[in-house]
């Protein structure tokens, strides 16, 4: 079954192995390209509700991500939670420097129901921490300029994502760089696999978000946690969430009718690998980031078993320690 899974890399494969070997229908496939604006907006009707600004219950971490362009920054802030949900509780763009997003993480989220925490401890939450995108070179020192700055240092982590061949090397799905050190001080960057936390937010969280519902509202546990938005979630957000998709076997046959080689942002596609289809898809980008900063500290709260932020393995060196 292993093999069979892995092994499963197009849509067709995929179908088989879910209705042969799962006993499940095969509506459902992972990148089934079907996301729209309409689905989207679905998420925000997910109980509990919650307004912009506002969590359902006390989270466990608040984290921002925060995707870098040209013309500003792109953020989303989520809340996530002991069952590994996620709530997406606002989002924006900085259009000048990066002070806004410092303003953004000292904001409060409110949380609407406390349940039994004691009244003393009802202290709305800020974030926690955030990862924000370094680019390739073209704004990379101004970021990393940026995450040494007052106000920003240990709370903003520079983040670079990773994805077809180049994950290959990569012994975890989010991992440190080598080089963790700028302008003489030390500073923790990461490195994730853009393409498995792409794949849990839109073939899982979002994909599968009526089969997690129906999981529950059973008694059940699903495998992967909810994902849910903020009520009456903007137009311009809703899009941005429906734009990355995989290449599909049907994109295959219509490149190969047309003979030619289509490539996207400078790569030649094959089936399974992610693009962007359309308009942008920053905050999705934003929200990959969120998704991979809770991966690595999740099991802290005993969420998984995966690592902790600041506290790799290191060769017990000073840098390490600070780290």
């Amino acid at each position: 079954l292993a093999v069979e899974i892995v092994t499963a890399t197009n849509l067709s494969k995929q179908r088989k192995f879910r209705r042969s070997r799962e006993g499940l229908p095969v509506g459902r496939v992972l990148s089934d390209n079907s996301r729209t604006v309409a689905s989207i907006r679905l998420l925000a009707q997910r109980q509990p509700q919650f307004t912009r600004g506002h969590c359902s219950r006390r989270p466990l971490v608040i984290i921002l991500g925060v995707d870098v362009q040209h013309y500003g920054k792109k953020w989303v802030k989520c809340a996530f939670y002991e069952n590994d949900d996620c709530e997406l509780v606002d989002y924006g763009v900085e259009y000048k420097g990066f002070g806004g997003l410092i303003k953004e993480a000292d904001k409060p989220v409110i949380v609407d129901d406390w349940g039994d925490t004691p009244e003393d401890e009802r202290i709305n939450p800020i974030m926690d921490f955030g990862l924000i995108d370094e680019g390739d070179g073209q704004r990379t020192k101004s970021v990393l300029a940026f995450c040494i700055s007052p106000g920003a240092y240990r709370r903003f982590f520079p983040c670079k994502g990773r994805g077809g061949a180049q994950t290959a090397g990569m012994p975890d799905l989010v991992i440190k760089q080598k080089k963790n050190r700028f302008n003489g001080i030390s500073l923790p960057r990461y490195l994730m696999n853009a393409d498995a936390f792409a794949e849990e937010l839109y073939d899982e969280r979002i994909a599968r978000s009526d089969e997690i519902e129906t999981l529950r509202a059973k008694g059940l546990v699903s495998d992967v946690g909810a994902l849910r938005l903020f009520k009456n979630p903007d137009h311009d957000l809703c899009v941005e969430l429906t734009t990355h998709r995989r290449w599909t076997e049907d994109d295959e046959k219509e490149k190969q009718r047309a003979r030619r080689k289509l490539a996207r942002r400078g790569r030649i596609l094959r089936v399974g690998d992610w693009f962007r289809d359309g308009g942008p898809d920053d905050y999705g980008d934003a929200l990959t980031e969120c998704l991979a900063g809770w991966y690595k500290i999740k099991a802290r709260f005993g969420v998984g078993l995966q690592g902790v932020m600041q506290e790799d393995e290191g060769d017990g060196s000073d840098e390490d320690a600070d780290d």
